[in-house]
C-alpha cells in the first residue's frame, strides 16, 4: 500500500471545516501536555533520587548500628560520665 500527500483541496476542506473554538481547545491543551510530560520526567527523576537516598540511608544506619555494637551499652563509662 503506498501512501501519498494529502492533496490541498483535501487540506483546504479539512481546515475549513474546523471551527474556531477547536482550535483554541488545541492550542490550549497543546503546553499542557508538554507540562505533563515534564512532569513525568519529573516524577520519574525525583523517584530514583528517593530510591538513592533510601540506599543511602539504609546503609548509614548499617554503620551506626555497627558503630553502636562495638561500642557496646558502656559507651558512657564511669570515668566519662565524671568528665561530663
Amino acid at each position: 500500500m503506498r501512501i501519498t500527500r494529502p492533496s490541498r483541496r483535501f487540506i483546504s476542506t479539512f481546515l475549513s471545516s474546523i471551527s474556531a473554538p477547536s482550535i483554541a481547545v488545541v492550542v490550549a491543551l497543546v503546553p499542557a501536555s508538554f507540562a505533563m510530560a515534564q512532569d513525568a520526567t519529573t516524577l520519574d527523576d525525583m523517584a530514583r533520587r528517593l530510591e538513592q537516598l533510601e540506599k543511602k540511608n539504609s546503609a548509614l544506619e548499617g554503620e551506626v548500628k555497627t558503630l553502636r555494637e562495638a561500642d557496646g551499652e558502656g559507651w558512657l563509662s564511669d570515668e566519662r560520665a565524671a568528665q561530663i
